[in-house]
């Protein structure tokens, strides 16, 4: 009996050292921090106050949030000009603070104020259904920017934010799950068996898409329907910003190279024709970011997205892609400041 518990006894410190030395590795390679509920709504979850948050899986960043769980390096909160909103692209956790498009706009834009609300996981439908309480709580004063990642949306997800079904995104602010995002080895494999359920899923999902457009009559019957959606969901983006305030969208189509080195983009010019109209349409402003992308690649051979530790292309936006970024954007702005 005094063997196995002795047993027991160095199997539990033995864990325990184990769990501590991978997650001293786990908040220096690759450490996402603790998010919790945002209250306000602009957002489904914010990271603490000014949680510490690393990254030597895609580029190399070391950084701290603000006080109110953003990645922002000035403190323009307070009714800014310019609110800025979108996914981890915006969010801009694998480059260095000075390096992230929101730092960049606001040093761009001398008279302009920015304050970047950018949130992991935060597509277009997740940023058109806080919309509203985005613009309550910050209250821009000219500009609600939102970057996409491409024109082509998912009729389904959009009709659930028209429907008002659209579900937030899930965090926990108290009880064990809370308290299990403080131990960065348990939050990384937690990350990592996400990842993988969710590329599973994706694949599926893929497999069946591809049978449900195999009919070119049901083409033209969904194209019609996504056309009218696009236009509703627009219509609720445009809706949600007050009258003093100017909806940007800002599409970043996704960039890759072919087997002959030649750049291939994910958004198709059929695509993008109806999502600029319409944007026109409603008086939303509108740009793409391929034509800057290809600019850069064609003067300088470099690409917007990829770091020297990911394949070539892959994944988020680098400090390149992120100051090409926002110099469309500040450009844009200076040619609305005209009118």
């Amino acid at each position: 009996m005094k063997n196995v518990l002795i047993w027991i006894i160095k199997a539990v410190f033995a864990a325990i050292c184990s769990v501590v030395i991978l997650s001293a590795f786990c908040l220096l390679y690759n450490y996402e921090g603790i998010h919790i509920k945002t209250e306000s709504g602009a957002t489904d979850y914010n990271w603490e106050s000014g949680q510490f948050k690393s990254t030597m899986k895609e580029g190399f960043s070391w950084i701290n949030v603000d006080k109110y769980g953003y990645n922002n390096a000035n403190d323009n909160s307070k009714s800014p000009d310019i609110l800025l909103m979108g996914s981890s692209h915006v969010e801009g956790l694998q480059v260095k603070l000075t390096e992230n498009m929101g730092y960049l706009l606001d040093e761009l834009l001398d008279n302009l104020s920015v304050y970047n609300i950018g949130m992991s996981g935060h597509t277009v439908y997740r940023c058109v259904d806080n919309l509203e309480n985005a613009v309550k709580a910050y209250n821009p004063k000219k500009y609600v920017v939102i970057l996409i990642d491409g024109v082509k949306l998912d009729e389904a997800s959009m009709q659930q934010v028209i429907n008002g079904d659209a579900m937030p995104i899930p965090s926990y602010s108290s009880g064990i799950m809370y308290a299990t995002q403080k131990i960065p080895f348990i939050k990384s494999a937690y990350n990592q068996l996400s990842e993988w359920v969710s590329l599973d899923a994706k694949r599926n999902n893929d497999d069946n898409t591809q049978e449900a457009e195999s009919s070119q009559d049901a083409e033209t019957e969904i194209e019609k329907s996504y056309t009218d959606t696009l236009s509703k969901f627009l219509d609720k983006a445009k809706d949600s910003v007050s009258d003093n305030c100017k909806l940007v969208i800002v599409s970043q189509s996704l960039q890759s190279l072919d087997e002959s080195g030649k750049t291939v983009y994910s958004d198709d010019k059929e695509m993008l024709d109806v999502f600029s109209s319409l944007c026109k349409e409603k008086g939303v402003a509108f740009c793409s970011l391929t034509s800057s992308f290809e600019k850069l690649y064609k003067e300088k051979n470099i690409l917007a997205h990829g770091f020297s530790n990911t394949a070539v292309g892959a994944g988020h936006l680098n400090k390149h892609g992120h100051r090409v970024t926002a110099e469309t954007i500040a450009d844009l702005i200076d040619e609305l400041e005209k009118e």
